[in-house]
């Protein structure tokens, strides 16, 4: 005994163990993560701009000194040169500017086309500083007005030259605030009036937000860099600025330091930022690292200690390089990274020069440019860069770009607009804008098909421009995935023969992936070990004595709960008195005429009235009649599932009439239960509240469906359709299956059921008939056939749903069942014959009526079904002959109709083979097609919700899972059909019923190999009363209760 405890307690440590690791790893992976973001899964992200720049004062430098240096810097491959434009010098007195000094250093950048400047406004002149810091060279502005004019003077007189502007320096810190305790609601004011001036001045510029110093404290002196910018968003300046900007300054660690805390100070630290942004919903605004590097003073330093930290001069030169590499792998957020400092004009004992980046640049780049990329790197980028080259026949705008067509009447199959692009990563992505328009671009990447887009049959990618809802949209459309590291080839062609487009480019998304594979091992581990630990502790447990512990007496809990359970049974006793009303309504609703008759009429008041209250009142006196005979409520919900677009005003929304008397059954169902339990209970029988029956095989397949079906929604895109066939497609039929399967039906009973499916097959070829003949419901199909339609829009869904009527009606009126149902097996099925033919429906007329005949020959006749199948081969093809000249689709079985399903389940296997273990999910098909695997041979049938194939539809919605359950559920069907087939052959009555269901299931099955077999409202309560009857038929014919 003592071996197992041993065993049981190590299971569990070893389980907790494992779990505490795991818990460690993802945790280590997400710091790891932190900050990498993917721009090709995300359209929150700023479009990427150069990345390398540095700090600069250039008016230290004479005319010739200046060109030398700027040369070097643009030779050096920064791009941006960030230039402080103090106020004071610019206009040391109210309205007098003097510009010359820094003209010269605007003029001189603007000459270089690699260079581009980033102009700092800061530094107050004396007139217009706040009066508690008169003196301070720093101090905020008394009126925020002053700095807005000045800062429009700018933007006016420099609207040709500069682009960027950043308003102030370090205003979280005193000493860049005047001396003066930092005030984020003051900068606030500042920023949004100078942002203001700036962009009426110049509507193209760019405004980037002060750069935050960084620094842990909170206050008074000085304020967190992270701390300020949430103020800035909690004082309103959300809105007052193009872009934020840090300083992620490295101290003593290198750039793959991954530590991220308000705490500390590293390179990493620009992360706190860009978080704050994103919680802000200002993701797709850049963030810049407006100084960063690392500070080095040679061993006879003399000078102030470096307050940066102190790294050695090769620690220096990598740390910088390793910085770009990252910020130009993980941060596709980043804006410019710019440099600390190319030459500070400062003294030479200032630690500022332990940052200089001038005297030691040439040895830097011995190794190579600090910043580059031989395609684009990781991040959104515009449609016009550096690595990206367009044909003729394109047009660029804000938007983006478009093939422009210049003469749409020469418009010929080998015309084409290409572009050509090269990228640095592994994935890569288009952001596109779809709309209600068929349009297609042809994507190869290296030279091959993309392996994140559809094919078509040649081999082909393609990339569609419809979006899902035929509405304006824009869309990151992955193209490739799991690419190399390296760099590749992307060619986009728009062909004008497969249709215009609209702007469709907006640009491009490259991603690098992480490399977490360390990660995934330690968690594979970890799995490992838990389950060892887990299957140790369980084998233990499993022989551990549990059974002598002793749980605690609770005899009053007990005795209170008695007492309410007693007072619950009266009442339900009272509420079953009361809705029998006695013997005599129960009496009466087991007369069948009265009972049939109550519920027509009161059904029928339901349905037609037009007064809400006068509905609802209906229902209630439905509800009662079905409490007292629940088989009346299990046939309203077969009618009115075949009128399954019909709705009751129920006062406050409109109810789909089937769900509703589909809850009334329940509920009734669920009340009559409660009140058996009751009467139980109070005549001191076993109160056991719920009898289940021992569940089935197809019992526990149809609970699997149902779970799956609840599964499905966590893979689901589009949620909100999936929500809706998960509830009237899989939940509203597996709910109606239970009631079927728990009520205890006789052979009448079960009759019933057959009856009211044939009468609703019946009234659907009834409506259909008439509208045919007054022109109301017929649609017109190839060489002007009028094709019958009833009342579901589709000639299609009539066939669909009148095929799995029609064989009970069949059976009806071949077996000697009496005049009565014979006639009305006749009656009812020519109906639905001729309603059937006149939909023209070929899926019905030439697979799933000889499919159904068929199987009702198998099952009726057993082993000598051969020659009467044959003689009904024959004369079903005889029938053919008269029937391809009456009705003339016919006579074309390969017609336009073959053509698009042909390409419709190409389509599918797309689908499918993108996402093979899950499908798309509940009524995704629909959206997904039309959006991403319509072929351009296929355009002109773009609305198609479903595969039209039994297996591809299932496989679509639900996975391999629905795959393998409706297999599983048709084996267990079949062999229980067969089973039951030599019982019934001497019972006409469930002879019938056999046939009936053997005839409907095979036109489920044949019908389902060119359409929708199950995915229809009406043809999923068929399907699960097809497995509900199939079950009380064997129960019945084996003599045992239900």
């Amino acid at each position: 005994m003592t071996r197992r405890w041993w065993i049981f307690w190590a299971g569990v440590i070893v389980l907790l163990g494992s779990a505490v690791g795991a818990a460690v790893t993802l945790d280590q992976r997400a710091e790891a993560m932190r900050g990498w973001e993917d721009a090709t899964r995300s359209l929150d992200l700023p479009l990427k701009l150069p990345l390398a720049g540095v700090n600069v004062e250039l008016q230290q430098y004479d005319d010739e000194t200046l060109a030398r240096e700027l040369t070097r810097i643009e030779d050096a491959g920064f791009h941006w040169v960030r230039q402080t434009l103090l106020w004071e010098q610019i206009e040391p007195e109210p309205g007098d500017y003097d510009w010359a000094a820094y003209d010269q250093i605007v003029a001189a950048v603007a000459e270089r086309p690699g260079l581009e400047l980033v102009a700092v406004l800061d530094g107050a002149p004396r007139w217009a500083r706040h009066p508690l810091a008169p003196d301070h060279p720093f101090a905020p502005p008394e009126s925020v007005g002053d700095y807005a004019a000045f800062a429009g003077q700018v933007a006016a007189r420099y609207a040709d030259s500069i682009d960027y502007y950043q308003l102030w320096d370090e205003p979280n810190l005193k000493s860049h605030w005047g001396g003066m305790d930092p005030r984020p609601a003051h900068y606030v004011a500042m920023l949004r009036g100078a942002y203001d001036a700036i962009h009426d001045a110049d509507p193209d510029a760019h405004v980037i937000a002060a750069a935050l110093a960084p620094t842990v404290e909170t206050g008074p002196d000085n304020l967190s860099d992270v701390l300020y910018l949430r103020a800035i968003y909690e004082q309103g300046g959300q809105g007052a600025f193009d872009g934020a900007a840090g300083k992620p300054y490295g101290y003593n660690t290198g750039p793959y330091d991954r530590q991220v805390a308000d705490g500390t100070l590293n390179f990493s630290r620009l992360i706190l930022l860009r978080e704050e942004m994103v919680r802000r919903g200002d993701g797709d605004k850049p963030l810049w690292g407006s100084h960063f590097g690392w500070n080095h003073l040679p061993e006879d330093w003399t000078g102030p200690p470096s307050i940066w930290g102190q790294v050695s001069a090769s620690e220096r030169a990598q740390s910088t390089r390793e910085a770009y590499e990252r910020a130009a792998q993980e941060w596709p957020w980043i804006g410019g990274l710019i440099l600390h400092h190319w030459q500070p004009d400062s003294p030479q004992d200032d630690p500022q020069q332990g940052f200089a980046v001038a005297p030691v640049i040439d040895a830097w780049l011995v190794d190579g440019p600090l910043a580059f990329s031989e395609g684009l790197p990781p991040g959104r980028h515009p449609v016009q860069n550096d690595y990206t080259e367009y044909s003729e026949n394109w047009r660029f705008s804000e938007l983006g770009v478009d093939a422009e067509i210049s003469d749409p009447d020469a418009v010929t199959p080998e015309m084409e607009n290409r572009i050509t692009l090269t990228f640095e990563g592994t994935d890569f992505a288009i952001p596109v804008r779809r709309d209600d328009t068929s349009a297609y671009l042809f994507v190869t990447v290296d030279g091959e098909p993309a392996n994140a887009l559809p094919r078509q049959p040649d081999g082909q990618t393609f990339l569609l421009l419809t979006s899902p809802d035929r509405q304006p949209d824009m869309e990151l459309i992955a193209v490739a995935r799991g690419l190399p590291e390296g760099t590749h080839t992307v060619e986009i062609v728009h062909r004008p023969i497969n249709g215009d487009d609209r702007w469709p480019i907006a640009g491009y998304a490259v991603a690098r992936l992480p490399d977490t594979r360390t990660h995934t091992f330690a968690l594979a581990a970890c799995a490992a070990l838990g389950a060892l630990g887990l299957v140790s502790a369980l084998a233990a447990a499993w022989r551990l004595p549990w059974r002598l512990v002793r749980w605690p007496r609770a005899a009053s809990v007990r005795q209170a709960m008695q007492w309410l359970v007693s007072l619950l049974a009266s009442l339900l006793v009272l509420a079953g008195t009361l809705l029998t009303w006695g013997d005599p309504l129960a009496a009466l609703l087991r007369r069948d005429p009265p009972a049939l008759a109550l519920t027509i009429l009161t059904a029928g008041v339901a349905s037609l009235s037009p007064v809400a209250l006068v509905t609802l009142a209906a229902l209630v006196v439905l509800f009662v009649l079905i409490y007292n005979r629940p088989i009346l409520g299990l046939m309203l919900v077969i009618f009115w599932s075949a009128f399954f677009l019909s709705k009751l005003d129920l006062l406050f929304r409109l109810f789909a009439t089937v769900e509703v008397y589909l809850v009334l059954t329940a509920g009734a169902l669920a009340l009559r239960a409660l009140v058996a339990w009751a009467r139980r209970y109070r005549s001191g029988a076993a109160a056991r509240m719920w009898r289940l029956p021992r569940p089935t095989l197809l019992d526990w397949l149809v609970i699997a469906w149902a779970a799956l079906g609840i599964v499905s929604l966590s893979w689901a895109r589009f949620r909100s359709p999936a929500l809706h066939e998960l509830r009237v497609i899989i939940l509203d039929p597996v709910l109606f299956y239970a009631l079927v399967r728990l009520m205890s039906l006789e052979r009448r009973d079960l009759v019933w059921l057959a009856d009211a499916l044939v009468f609703s097959g019946a009234a659907i070829a009834g409506i259909g008939l008439v509208w045919f003949v007054t022109g109301e419901g017929v649609v017109e199909a190839e060489e002007g056939a009028r094709r019958l339609i009833s009342i579901y829009g589709s000639p299609n869904g009539v066939g669909l749903y009148l095929g799995r009527c029609l064989p009970f009606a069949l059976a009806y009126a071949l077996l000697p069942l009496g005049t009565w149902r014979r006639g009305f097996g006749v009656l009812s099925g020519a109906l639905m014959l001729v309603a059937v033919l006149l939909s023209q429906s070929r899926g019905a007329i030439l697979l799933g009526l000889p499919a159904a005949v068929i199987a009702m020959l198998v099952v009726w006749r057993g082993r000598r079904a051969a020659i009467p199948v044959m003689a009904a081969l024959g004369a079903m093809a005889a029938a053919l002959i008269p029937l391809s000249i009456a009705l003339p689709r016919l006579r074309d079985l390969l017609g336009d109709t073959a053509f698009f399903r042909r390409h419709l389940w190409y389509s599918a296997l797309n689908l499918i083979r993108e996402h093979p273990i899950t499908g798309a999910g509940l009524d995704q098909f629909l959206y997904w097609y039309r959006s991403r695997y319509l072929l351009p041979e296929a355009w002109a049938e773009p609305n198609l919700s479903v595969p039209h194939n039994v297996l591809l539809n299932h496989w679509v919605s639900l996975g391999v899972g629905g795959v393998a359950l409706a297999l599983w559920m048709q084996i267990a069907f079949w062999r229980g059909l067969w089973r039951v087939r030599g019982r019934v052959l001497g019972d006409p009555l469930l002879l019938a019923l056999a046939l009936g269901l053997a005839g409907s299931m095979a036109d489920f099955l044949a019908h389902g190999l060119v359409d929708v077999s199950y995915f229809s409202i009406n043809l999923a309560f068929v399907f699960f009363l097809s497995l509900a009857l199939l079950h009380h038929l064997g129960v019945m014919v084996r003599g045992n209760e239900v």
